[in-house]
């Protein structure tokens, strides 16, 4: 809820990354996030509390869970889910070099 409340002011990336890295998904903590990010906290917390993007979550939600995702983040390799680990992103750096 909180990446889309985000992206409401032209932040959805910036709240993606975020969440990918901490460990404090409080309503406060996103709120917290807003502010450092210079966006209107009034705004972005009314989202939250409004739970404003409430169905386009759920519906993410559904469509992941259809398509077979189980965790995140996950790539789609065939078809097939895969969590997103050091490993494979030091193994795809390593065929990205091999192209160039």
């Amino acid at each position: 809820m909180a990446t889309e409340c985000g992206g409401d002011q032209g932040r959805w990336w910036a709240f993606h990354d975020h969440f990918m890295t901490t460990r404090d998904f409080t309503r406060d903590g996103a709120v917290a996030h807003a502010r450092e990010l210079g966006l209107d906290d009034d705004r972005f917390a009314q989202c939250l509390d409004d739970e404003a993007h409430l169905e386009t979550v759920y519906e993410h939600h559904r469509a992941a869970t259809e398509s077979g995702v189980r965790f995140t983040p996950t790539v789609r390799v065939n078809g097939e889910g895969a969590p997103v680990t050091e490993a494979l992103v030091e193994r795809v750096l390593e065929l990205v070099e091999t192209l160039q």
